[in-house]
């Protein structure tokens, strides 16, 4: 009696998951089809807008930029910055995008940027000199360092700037950098630590100075993050709204995207 009742109830299951298999194989062949129509209704529309982008890229290049050509080289990303910061650069601007510059950097309210702006109103931001891969007595090599002459006294204010968009820190790089500035002007240098990801230096990069040096860097990111932060996207963007050059305009436009895009 038992043994009827097994075969029985393997055969109902056996018949229903016949019976499910196949209405499995119909929805998926149905979904196939529902598929197929889609893409094949979008085929017109895809179309035209392809042949809509490639009238528009033929008159206006709306994909085009130099930035495209990068290799993704700090040292080409800091080249333009030393020339945007340079009052005697080729885009023509005079002081204006260092102005902008040294007003981002001190918007934020901390103690650190109320340090640096009061420093910075007795300088002459039109006197300023950009060097770039300025050499330490160690070897090293500063990505970018403002020389900036004061008003009424015989001596500089030295901004170093560390480009960091990819690389990683090198070991004790900041105390060397910051020790050069500062042996070249005692109590007249900061450090600023451009970072790609937001982060600021690691404690490799600080090896061997002391927490005083470390107050003296401040971490602008690429990227804005906040609205108190200042951050290189929100200097350009301000630049390009103020640029008069409209060949600059556009430039200032591609190195915004391209920073909106990689970072």
């Amino acid at each position: 009696m038992n043994s009827a009742h097994d075969e029985e109830h393997k055969t109902q299951l056996s018949d229903y998951f016949r019976n499910l298999d196949g209405e499995v194989d119909a929805s998926i062949d149905a979904y196939k089809v529902e598929l197929k129509n889609f893409f094949a209704s979008l085929s017109p529309a895809v179309d035209i807008a392809t042949r809509a982008q490639a009238e528009l890229d033929r008159i206006a290049a709306t994909r085009f930029s130099v930035f495209g050509y990068f290799r993704e080289r700090e040292t080409d990303l800091s080249r333009i910055f030393a020339d945007l910061l340079n009052p005697s650069g080729s885009h023509g601007q005079g002081d204006s995008f260092l102005r902008i510059f040294a007003a981002e950097l001190t918007r934020q309210g901390s103690k650190w940027s109320n340090k640096l702006g009061a420093i910075l109103p007795n300088v002459s931001l039109d006197g300023c000199k950009p060097h770039l891969e300025f050499w330490t007595e160690k070897g090293g090599r500063i990505d970018i360092v403002l020389e900036i002459p004061y008003e009424e006294k015989c001596d500089v204010f030295l901004l170093g700037i560390e480009n960091k968009p990819w690389a990683d820190d090198q070991e004790g790089q900041l105390t060397d950098y910051l020790d050069t500035l500062l042996k070249e002007t005692p109590k007249n240098a900061r450090m600023l630590y451009f970072s790609g990801d937001g982060s600021g230096p690691s404690d490799k990069a600080w090896k061997g100075s002391d927490d005083d040096n470390r107050k003296l860097c401040l971490t602008v990111p690429y990227r804005q993050n906040s609205d108190e932060h200042p951050s290189l996207e929100n200097w350009i963007q301000q630049c390009r709204e103020q640029c008069e050059a409209e060949r600059v305009r556009w430039f200032l436009k591609d190195l915004l995207e391209y920073i909106k895009s990689q970072f």
